[in-house]
């Protein structure tokens, strides 16, 4: 008998199958509000009897290669935040819906579902925001600072130069991340816009 997943999002904006064999147990350790030792290593199809059995609506095949794409590899982003997805029932809970019922939901981390359950993601794109420009900022400082003070002793023009390329590595590095928290900005505001004003 093939069992069809059934999920709840919990308070802190996790994804758990309630159709899961260890659910009970799962359940009461996510409403604590202290963090629980290896608690997210429960939160996976593989912690499953239904999985071990080749029962569940996904075949065993197809959990392990989502959960491979998941971790080795970049296919699952956030579409708000653009960072891994930690969890792989956040992946299967989109998966199962498009399949299913043909429904095209966004791939959200838990971070910023809980943000937008409470109203504050822009205020928190904000903040990320802010540091991120800081860090451009001083990159860009530092990149100029050591041309400015460049020595013409093998050594000061050896550290310069090191200097100089770790900058521009931190310019490439945060810049692309800056670029995906204005691209998940742009998606709230054309999606989510009406669940928070914005300031």
């Amino acid at each position: 008998m093939v069992v069809e997943p059934y999920f709840k999002i919990d308070k802190f904006g996790r994804v758990i199958c309630k159709l899961h064999s260890n659910y009970e147990k799962i359940n009461v350790l996510s409403e604590k509000k202290a963090p629980i030792p290896n608690f997210d290593l429960m939160l996976t199809c593989k912690t499953c009897a239904e999985y071990v059995n080749d029962n569940c609506y996904f075949p065993k095949s197809a959990i392990d290669q989502i959960e491979y794409d998941r971790t080795k590899t970049k296919f699952f982003r956030c579409k708000l935040c653009g960072n891994r997805i930690d969890r792989m029932w956040t992946v299967i809970y989109k998966l199962y819906y498009k399949e299913k019922y043909h429904i095209e939901m966004p791939l959200i981390c838990c971070g910023c579902h809980d943000s937008l359950k409470q109203k504050k993601f822009l205020e928190k794109y904000h903040k990320r925001a802010s540091i991120l420009k800081f860090y451009l900022i001083f990159s860009i400082i530092m990149i100029i600072d050591n041309i400015l003070l460049i020595n013409i002793s093998p050594i000061d023009l050896i550290f310069s130069i090191f200097n100089i390329l770790l900058a521009i590595f931190s310019i490439i590095f945060y810049g692309k991340y800056y670029k995906k928290l204005k691209a998940g900005r742009d998606y709230y505001r054309k999606y989510f816009l009406n669940e928070e004003n914005d300031h």
